[in-house]
This record gives structure tokens, sequence and C-alpha cells, in this order.
């Protein structure tokens, strides 16, 4: 019978505690079930409440008028499983703000007005499956803004104004299933983008303005993902406008890429001295008003074969002739004696 008491009388309490902070006068906009917190379509909260349990699980503060979070104001909450910020006016988060949240699941930042995406955001969010961001106004991601997060899933920046995302943004996304890059502007997509061989099932890239001849790469990639069932977009080169599934690139520029260096003996036998080296434009040639190779075709570079013998002195020479003249004369005189 012992038992039953103790979990009734823990419930009791999470509730009353949960009914004492909904009730107070400055959190009168927020409702309380359980575990979970609602303070949504309140256009005067401009801040996150403070004092929030930190046993709460779930917290809604969409369609408010939040424009910054203070990271006091989510710390102690490792229990979190979903924050929603939806439709609030945030226009950049600073690193470290989701600091702690190490159960948190679901990230909400989806209708608000932010620009940019810094390095270090997420950091620690090791629990994270699904990342919001898209209806936003984001023009950049800095490298890495995603490292770590290796529970990643789902990532939604469909809608925003990016034009360049950074080589190898969503390596190390071991986990990532589902990326939505929908109604951007971008006109190209590297193939460097994830690592050879991914998890990813879904890469929606309708609404950019791609161009054809630039994506080989990445559909080169896309045909050798086993698990990619749904890879969308347009893209438009000589005048007509393709599916990047069906696109026929026998007709695109290639672009001339440098073959190996061919390298000279050292231009000394000791010492210190050079050696030179040249490479071809011709991995491949250029073609179809391909881009010509860039960089120098000849270069140098130094060479050691260490230090030269010392040159004899004129007195050493001297000496080692009266030694050998001296030697004749004795052998000279030995035969004379006998």
């Amino acid at each position: 019978m012992l038992y039953p008491v103790i979990i009734i009388l823990t419930v009791s309490t999470i509730h009353e505690s949960y009914a004492s902070w909904c009730s107070n006068q400055t959190q009168a906009m927020c409702s309380c079930f359980q575990t979970s917190i609602s303070c949504s379509e309140q256009p005067s909260l401009t801040q996150i409440p403070s004092n929030i349990p930190t046993d709460t699980t779930y917290l809604d503060l969409t369609r408010n008028g939040i424009t910054s979070v203070d990271a006091t104001s989510l710390s102690g909450l490792t229990l979190l499983t979903r924050l929603a910020l939806e439709g609030n006016q945030l226009s950049s988060i600073e690193p470290g703000v989701f600091n702690g949240l190490f159960s948190l699941i679901i990230l909400g930042l989806e209708r608000n007005q932010l620009s940019s995406i810094e390095r270090g955001v997420f950091n620690g969010l090791l629990s994270l499956e699904s990342i919001h961001l898209f209806e936003n106004k984001i023009i950049s991601i800095e490298a890495n803004a995603f490292y770590g997060l290796t529970s990643l899933m789902y990532l939604s920046l469909h809608t925003n104004h990016i034009s360049n995302i950074e080589p190898e943004m969503f390596k190390g996304l071991v986990s990532l299933k589902s990326l939505d890059l929908y109604g951007n502007n971008l006109t190209t997509v590297s193939a460097n983008l994830f690592d050879s061989t991914t998890n990813l099932e879904e890469l929606e890239l309708r609404g950019n303005l791609l161009m054809c001849c630039t994506m080989i790469g990445l559909i080169e990639w896309a045909r050798n993902q086993t698990r990619l069932d749904s890879f969308t977009g347009r893209c438009s080169d000589f005048n007509q406008t393709n599916d990047i599934n069906s696109f026929n690139s026998t007709n695109c520029p290639v672009d001339g890429e440098w073959g190996s260096w061919s390298t000279t003996p050292c231009s000394v036998t000791c010492g210190n001295g050079f050696i030179s080296r040249h490479r071809s434009c011709d991995s491949p040639f250029p073609s179809k008003d391909g881009q010509l190779c860039v960089g120098t075709k000849f270069d140098f570079l130094n060479c050691s074969l260490g230090n030269c013998p010392e040159p004899c002195k004129e007195s050493d020479k001297t000496s080692e002739w009266k030694k050998a003249k001296e030697g004749k004369w004795r052998r000279n005189r030995r035969r004379q004696l006998h």
C-alpha cells in the first residue's frame, strides 16, 4: 500500500506546483496541463515567462510577440522534449540559448524573422530529432551550424532566401532522413553537402533557381543513394526547364581540371637548391566552352641535399704534395742502398 500512496502524492504535488505557477498574476496568460505549459497567441508577450517549472516537458510559446530569447529563461529545463516558438518576432538566436536542453526532441522556430543561423546555436542538443526553420528570412547559414546533431532526422528550411549552402554543411548528420529546401534562391547544390552515403530518404529542391549543368555532381550522388526515395526539383539550361532526375548532361560545358604535378630533380647535388614542377590542364581538358583551369602551370619548390664537403685549402694541398714527394725520395733511397 505504500507505493501507490507515494505515486498519488507525487502526481498531486506536480499538479499543485503547476497550478500555482499558472495562477500567478504574472502568468495569467498561460495555461497548464500536467507537465505541459501553453502561453500562446499573446501579442503582448515579448519575453519567455520566468521561473518555468523545471520538470516541464512541453512549452508552447507560439504566435506571440517574443523578440529575443534569454538563455536564463530556459535554464534548468532538462526534461523539456518539445519547444514551440513558431510565429514570433525572433530575428536572431545567440549561441548558448538552448544549452542544457538535453531531452529536447522537437524545436519549432518557423515563421519568425530569422536572417541567419550561426554556428553553435544547436550545440549540445544530442536528442534533437526535428528542427522547423521554414518561412523565415534566412539568407545565410554558417558552416557547421548543425554539427553534432547525430539524432536529427527532419530539417525543414523551406521558403527562406538561402542562395548558397557551404560544402559539408550536413556531413555527420547520420540520422537525417528528410531535408526540405523548397522555395529558396539556390542556383546549385553541391554533392559535398553530405557524406558519401547517408540515411537520407527525402531531398526537396523544388521552387529554386537551379542551373542544370551545375547540378551534375549532386544528381550522380543521388543516383548512388539506396535510401533516397524522393529527390525532387527542376532545373534550367539551354532555354529549357527539366526535372533534375531526367536532365541529359551531354551538352553541358566541361571545365578543365589540373592533372598531377611532374617534377624535376633538385638543381644541385649538395646544399640548397630548387625543384621545378609543371602540370597540365587535361584532367579533363576544357570543352564545350568550359572554363580553363585556375592557377599556375609552373611552380618552384626549395630542396636541400645536406651540407657540401668543405674545399681543400692551399696549405693542405702543399702539405700533401710534400708528403708524397718525401715518400717517393725514401723509396728511391732504399733501392739505392740495396
